[in-house]
């Protein structure tokens, strides 16, 4: 429980930072006429010619809560907007942006924020793909109890009850835990890292793997930003001839994209939980939804011919797959030496 609440509460904080960083939305905020209650300037529109303060001020504890509300879900207007854009048509969205038409649009900073922090969030209540963070460790002996647990499956089983799938889950996760948890106290494991303290550090940590899990886990989660600056030396490269590409082009690709793998990451969690012939089309889902998108991505926001578009698609998955390794490796190294 307590993991869900932190994590919920990075999820608040990520919303609203969100919202900072994007800004009132424009049809929220009411035009007013007169002096600037901030700089004194007059002003005649929604905001000051000046200083920038929106041009009228609330006094009241219900528009408290509303700026409360707004800032935790962030789901004004602009949001409907992006979400379908980034799902359906990311090239189009990711080139008005770079070209200046950004008001319809959450920004992406702004969007990568509260989507990779939903997805932690979501993961954490859902066991979601490739990550379980609510690993539950049986500090009985595993050969007494693997009878009984047998027997038990076999029964739920016959009756049907999706119990014994999670009973076998969390079965191997406790032997997982107990075998790392053994290895590390019999000097099974051998760590070198070039640091003898690092080398301390990371042993202790694995004699309890249920607190090293929990570590690479907030790691993951506070330096999730540490994806941008790995990927963007990757796309930079696709484009390493054509000048009119520049590095701003490229973040707006980035952000976005990995937005809308995020959000899709959230999708197959949910559907997991459905079970039944929903979730046998996940594994399907995530194998042609991530090389689609990047497709036709890349063919709107760059401009490409269908033939460009697509060996950059290829060299891109294989910059994925590298990135995301070098991501994990430096997670649990920061996880297992913080």
């Amino acid at each position: 429980m307590t993991d869900e609440i932190e994590t919920a509460g990075s999820l608040i904080t990520a919303t609203a930072t969100a919202a900072l960083v994007d800004g009132p939305s424009p049809e929220k905020t009411a035009v007013s006429h007169g002096a600037c209650a901030n700089c004194q300037t007059q002003t005649s529109g929604r905001f000051c010619s000046n200083c920038g303060q929106p041009s009228h001020l609330h006094r009241s504890l219900l528009h408290v809560i509303e700026e409360i509300v707004h800032g935790i879900l962030h789901l004004d207007g602009r949001i409907w907007r992006t979400l379908p854009m980034l799902i359906a048509r990311p090239g189009r969205m990711s080139r008005e942006y770079i070209e200046g038409r950004r008001t319809r649009y959450v920004s992406p900073i702004a969007l990568y924020l509260f989507s990779v922090f939903l997805m932690f969030f979501v993961f954490s209540l859902t066991d979601g793909p490739g990550i379980a963070t609510d690993v539950k460790v049986d500090r009985t002996e595993t050969s007494d109890t693997a009878p009984a647990i047998a027997g038990e499956k076999d029964t739920l089983a016959e009756t049907g009850n999706v119990a014994s799938t999670e009973t076998e889950n969390q079965t191997d996760q406790s032997s997982l835990m107990k075998a790392v948890q053994e290895a590390a106290e019999n000097g099974d494991i051998s760590v070198e890292t070039g640091n003898p303290e690092f080398n301390k550090t990371i042993l202790k940590k694995l004699k309890n793997p249920e607190y090293a899990f929990y570590k690479i886990q907030q790691t993951a989660y506070k330096f999730a930003f540490l994806l941008i600056p790995i990927s963007l030396p990757f796309v930079a490269l696709l484009f390493l001839f054509r000048r009119s590409a520049t590095l701003f082009d490229h973040s707006v690709f980035v952000l976005y994209s990995m937005s809308f793998m995020s959000l899709l990451f959230v999708a197959t969690a949910c559907l997991d939980l459905l079970g039944g012939a929903v979730s046998e089309w996940i594994p399907l889902l995530l194998l042609t939804a991530p090389p689609a998108h990047m497709f036709f991505q890349l063919k709107g926001t760059y401009g490409l011919s269908w033939f460009s578009a697509l060996w950059r698609t290829l060299a891109l998955i294989m910059s994925a797959i590298i990135c995301l390794s070098v991501f994990i490796v430096l997670i649990v190294i920061l996880g297992l030496t913080g």
